[in-house]
């Protein structure tokens, strides 16, 4: 896969912008099958990067979510799927309670994760995750800071 930055689409440091406006960047799969040494290399780091986040703040579920990714790029499917179940728990324990649904759900995105890579005989976890997925997709969503403004 390949991660394009749209032209234009920079903060006032000229680094992407990540704003509720059409994402900055589009990802789109490529051709090339094989992992490089240069790739491996850089999920190492990431993957390094992301543990010692955690050594800090062990539920940080972006940092989880990061984690479980590269796991799953490097297809080490095992850890990806622990990774991303303990992404899903903190996030549910958050976003569970909450009555309104934010524009970005860690719940959501780790439940769909876990749903495209468990087996189909974890039907009782499967459902689990469907229902949480559920819920917070009936949620009304946040008004963004913006639009409660004068």
């Amino acid at each position: 896969m390949v991660v394009e930055v749209l032209e234009g689409a920079a903060d006032w440091r000229g680094l992407p912008s990540y704003g509720f406006e059409e994402e900055p960047w589009r990802v789109r799969k490529t051709n090339q099958i094989e992992s490089t040494v240069e790739f491996d290399q850089f999920l190492e780091q990431a993957i390094q990067g992301y543990q010692d986040a955690l050594r800090l703040v062990p539920a940080h579920t972006k940092s989880l979510m990061g984690l479980a990714w590269c796991y799953e790029e490097k297809n080490q499917m095992a850890p990806a799927i622990e990774t991303y179940r303990q992404a899903h728990d903190a996030a549910w324990r958050e976003e569970g309670s909450q009555k309104s649904r934010a524009y970005y759900s860690i719940t959501v995105e780790s439940g769909e994760a876990l749903l495209r890579l468990l087996p189909p005989d974890r039907a009782s976890e499967r459902a689990e995750l469907e229902g949480h997925i559920a819920d917070i997709n009936k949620k009304p969503p946040q008004l963004p800071p913006a639009a409660l403004s004068d």
